[in-house]
């Protein structure tokens, strides 16, 4: 699953979404996701996996052309990241990190991943799109009054503004920068002052999160910004805290705020002697990573800390 969405992130977007009919596109695309839905997911790249899946399935080429005019996708961007697919699975097999069997599986009834592979894939994206990572900041609370009593009102989606990091580097020497309203976080090796600037970006209205007025959690990982008339995200997947944790950056805890920040920006509500776990166990597997890149023959699949990590990114930090 993770060799469809490499190979997808290689070749033209495969969704087409026509100006004159964008709301009909984007309809077919949630489609795709059948009883997992676009709320559950929230992710771009597995509402494309979902795509390919079905897309594969299909009998011959001709329900395959049939099946990429109906949800509106291009039929041959999905062919050229099936041939992706073969090359990068023979790449990783000739490497020594997969075995020659690696191929797509789906269940008979079009659903293709379970709640614990939806999570699992959200920490490899994690890990391969860092720091491609955007901040999703809510409005003001506002309340709906009812027979009952005020109740908390989700926002319009128009209302979540995002933001992505920017760094930059070379203050004047009257400590003033070119970026706007930047933040002091400490100094670069050279000696010149580090700053980090938080850029706006706005989700593509072709994106499955384009609609989102509530997301389960306020970090996303993205693929490829483009700038039009505004900076826009085409292609967004929510991220669970403790992949940010696991696959981000550096990690720093703040023992009295009981908070973990990843990479001086990523802030996150944490007990501190989770965090000072996690960070230990980053280097455990660092080591175990090492260990399977300098001799591809390594097995990994019995190693307890791989399964520690699996457990705790499947269960969000409760297994």
């Amino acid at each position: 699953q993770m060799l469809t969405i490499a190979a997808s992130l290689s070749v033209r977007n495969p969704f087409m979404s026509p100006m004159d009919k964008r709301q009909e596109a984007n309809e077919a695309k949630a489609k795709l996701l059948g009883d997992e839905g676009v709320d559950v997911t929230q992710s771009d790249h597995i509402c494309l996996l979902y795509a390919y899946e079905k897309w594969n399935q299909q009998k011959s080429e001709r329900a395959r052309r049939d099946f990429a005019s109906e949800y509106f996708i291009s039929h041959q961007s999905m062919t050229e990241i099936r041939n992706l697919r073969r090359d990068f699975a023979q790449t990783m097999k000739e490497i020594g990190f997969a075995d020659v069997s690696i191929r797509a599986t789906s269940r008979a009834d079009g659903n293709v991943l379970s709640g614990e592979s939806v999570r699992l894939i959200k920490a490899a994206l994690c890990a391969g799109l860092y720091p491609n990572v955007i901040n999703v900041l809510k409005p003001l609370q506002k309340y709906t009054e009812t027979s009952g009593g005020a109740l908390a009102a989700n926002p319009q989606a128009r209302e979540l503004k995002m933001f992505v990091r920017d760094i930059t580097n070379g203050i004047n020497s009257n400590g003033v920068s070119q970026s706007q309203a930047p933040s002091d976080k400490g100094d670069a090796d050279d000696g010149t002052k580090h700053r980090i600037q938080k850029t706006r970006v706005f989700i593509h209205p072709s994106s499955i999160n384009f609609t989102q007025r509530k997301y389960g959690c306020p970090w996303m990982v993205y693929g490829e910004k483009v700038l039009t008339s505004k900076l826009f995200i085409r292609d967004s997947t929510v991220i669970p805290p403790y992949c940010l944790m696991f696959f981000g950056g550096k990690i720093d805890i703040q023992h009295e705020k009981g908070t973990v920040t990843v990479d001086d920006w990523i802030v996150l509500k944490s007990q501190a002697r989770i965090g000072v776990l996690i960070r230990e166990l980053k280097q455990l597997v660092d080591k175990q990573l090492r260990r399977k890149i300098s001799n591809p023959d390594t097995d990994l699949s019995n190693s307890s800390v791989l399964d520690v990590m699996r457990r705790l990114v499947i269960g969000s930090g409760y297994k």
